[in-house]
Parts: structure tokens; sequence; C-alpha cells
């Protein structure tokens, strides 16, 4: 039912990297310094940088500052780090591992494929360098040599639960959704608490208006407490077979977790227009339009809330801010066009 990400599939750590840069997670308000020089003698890399000086081919020290860039979000600069100590010791297939994590998390899919090779011509039996892997594969949309390596990693281990999920995405993507939730039920029963893999679950049986989903749902809202999202998930479905009630308890769940969760308070807002409940739903705009003043939909149904409350006056500053936010709204446009007669409001 939710966009699909699948970035949860992957790994999605530096293990290595992130061990040897915890000691250096406290203040990070200097991440927007200048690059280079400047940034490594900031007061998060001064010291590492030091040493580096001190000791100029030691591998170590560059994958540790690498590891430090990484979580500053430096990812260019972190990936020239990971390079150097790949130079000074190229036999260290955690660096490899480590560049592609760098290179995935900048987007640049071909070099992290190339990383995540490197680390396999080290160590063919290295299960996270084979999963990151398939993970890239399926974000070029190769899926077939996805699902080789995938069906490589189980069968070195077949209780890897990632590998399952990325199976499943990618027979997902194929259209064999049967096959699909074969495997992501395996990896809910390898893994019964894991979140993402419930929720991907309830996603499947969700595109298959199957009432199965929400049982996947309610586990995934229990596995992860400050999630809104599975509740948000709930109230969808319970909207779309007529539980109106059921839905409206839902998304007040999900944004009593998630307090702007914006779907949330704009599915709810539509229930009660539908209900012509005008005074309530005009509340429940009103805070959608407070966690998100940029959203146009919030606007213009507070607006229209205060067109049946016949506070015009209201309604077309709503209509005007909606397009102002969104020119192409045309709800928006039509509704200013309703209140002016053939004098359209143009956004500003």
């Amino acid at each position: 039912m939710r966009k699909r990400r699948l970035r949860f599939w992957s790994i999605g750590v530096l293990l290595l990297v992130l061990v040897l840069s915890a000691c250096h997670s406290g203040d990070r308000r200097k991440t927007g310094q200048q690059k280079g020089d400047s940034l490594f003698h900031s007061e998060l890399l001064r010291s590492v940088t030091d040493s580096i000086t001190q000791y100029p081919d030691s591998s170590r020290l560059y994958f540790e500052r690498g590891g430090i860039l990484y979580v500053m979000k430096e990812y260019q600069l972190a990936g020239k780090d990971l390079q150097k100590a790949i130079s000074l010791d190229p036999l260290k297939t955690d660096y490899y591992i480590s560049l592609g994590e760098i290179a995935l998390a900048a987007g640049e899919f071909p070099a992290a494929e190339e990383a995540y090779r490197s680390a396999l011509r080290l160590d063919s039996g290295n299960l996270m360098a084979r999963l990151q892997l398939a993970f890239v594969l399926v974000q070029q949309k190769r899926f077939p040599q996805a699902l080789a390596e995938t069906d490589s990693l189980l069968t070195q281990d077949d209780n890897v639960v990632q590998a399952y999920g990325i199976k499943a995405q990618v027979l997902e993507a194929l259209k064999d959704t049967a096959a699909a939730l074969t495997f992501l039920k395996k990896a809910v029963s390898l893994a019964p608490s894991d979140y993402d893999a419930l929720m991907a679950t309830g996603d499947l049986l969700f595109n298959r208006h199957d009432t199965a989903a929400l049982g996947y749902y309610r586990r995934a809202a229990e596995a992860d407490t400050t999630q809104g999202e599975p509740l948000y998930c709930i109230g969808v479905f319970q909207q779309r077979i007529g539980k109106t009630r059921e839905a409206i308890a839902a998304y007040k769940g999900c944004v009593a977790r998630d307090a702007y969760y914006l779907k949330a308070y704009l599915s709810m807002g539509g229930i009660l227009e539908d209900q012509n409940d005008w005074e309530d739903a005009l509340k429940v705009y009103t805070l959608a339009t407070r966690i998100d003043p940029t959203s146009s939909e919030a606007f213009y149904h507070r607006g229209l809330c205060r067109e049946k409350l016949k506070n015009l006056r209201a309604a077309k500053s709503d209509y005007q801010d909606a397009l102002d936010l969104k020119s192409s709204n045309q709800e928006a446009r039509a509704a200013l066009d309703r209140l002016n007669g053939s004098d359209t409001l143009k956004p500003k």
C-alpha cells in the first residue's frame, strides 16, 4: 500500500565504520563547514586528521575518518578516504564493503556494485557483500542478476531474512505476487518481530485486498511502537471496506504516535466530510495546516469546510493559499471561480 522503499532490505549499516566512528558521534554542528582541509581540521575530525599526519601510511586511520565523514553525510570525502585506505591495504574486504555503502548512500549504484564485487573477489563467502550487491542490482532493475545473487547467498545460509525480502520485492516487480508473498512469509517466520518484513507483507496483502493485511500491520505496530505508519495503513484498509469508525480510531492512533503524519489528518478529514460533519472536519484540517503549512490539499479542504459553514471570506483565503502553494490545484481554482463568479483569482 505504501510506496516501496527497497532500501530497508539493504543491510544499511557500515558496522565497522560506525563502530570506529561511534566515539566521535557527539557534536555535529560543524558539518556545514567548507570541505577539504577546513573540514578535516574541524573539532570533530581534528584528532584523527592529526593522527593521519603523524602516520600517513595507516589505512586504519583513513578508514576511521571515512566512517566519521559517512556519518556526517559527507559522502564524496568519505569515499576518497576509503579509496586511500584501500590503496594502502587492498586486501581488506571490509574496506570495499564500506566503500560500497558510501557509494550507495550517495546514489552511485554502479560504483557501489563494483565495490561489492571487489569485496567478493577477495571473499566469495561474504554474506554482507553479496546481500548488498543483490540490493544494488535491484536498484538498477537488473532483476535476474539480483535473484542469482540472493539464491547464491541462501545456498550459503538459508536464514538471512533480508535475502528473502529482496527476492520478494523482485518477484513483486515481476508481477509474481504469489511467489513474493511466499518469500515474505518466510522472512516473517524467521524474524517474527521485524518491522519492515511485517509491513512489506501487509502491503502486499493490502494490494491483493486481503484482510490478512490487518494482522500484519497490527504486528508491525506492536513491533515498533514509535511508528504511525502501520496504524495509518490499518485506517486506509478499514476505510476501504466501509468501517469508518475503526478507520478514524486507527488514524487517531497514528497521529498519537506521530503528530506530523499529514496523510492521517487528510484521511480523517475526508471521512468527516463524507459524513457532512463540517465542524469536526474543519478542526482536523486546521491541525493539518499547522503541522504542514505547505500542504495545498489541507488548505483546500479547510476552505471547503469554511464554505459549507458559510464563512466565505475565510474560505476564499484558504482557496487562494491552496493555489499559492500549488498552482495546479484545480479544485482550489474551481472553488475560487465558484465564489467569485467568472473572475478567477490568480496565484500570487
